[in-house]
């Protein structure tokens, strides 16, 4: 029976690491984006599908109240100013979690943060 090697099991983390990455990040610049697309393109509707969805998928998971909202000229945004906040976080995390793990990991930072 083959068993699986430790590179394959660090190959499909990074490409995990990095999908969800990217997810988060278009996420993110889909939701500051939308009320800015649609503010310039009033006359036409080639994009309203896409604005369409992500009022859609933000209502699943926002109550996406006008007063707890962002607004950029006048449009709300199509999540509330906490779940942007959590949506930025997390994208920033995941953006930032290759770089912290590789400098908590050297050998200057273990000695500088060294428990006795």
């Amino acid at each position: 029976m083959l068993q699986p090697r430790h590179t394959d099991f660090v190959t499909v983390r990074k490409l995990t690491l990095a999908l969800l990455a990217l997810g988060g990040v278009v996420w993110l610049a889909a939701i500051v984006s939308t009320p800015s697309v649609l503010h310039a393109s009033r006359d036409d509707t080639r994009w309203n599908g896409v604005a369409t969805l992500t009022y859609v998928v933000g209502a699943v998971i926002c109550h996406q109240r006008p007063e707890r909202s962002f607004h950029t000229a006048g449009i709300k945004w199509p999540v509330c100013s906490r779940c942007t906040g959590l949506y930025a976080g997390a994208a920033f995390a995941l953006l930032l979690w290759p770089i912290v793990r590789r400098v908590s990991s050297s050998p200057a930072c273990s000695e500088t943060f060294k428990v006795d």
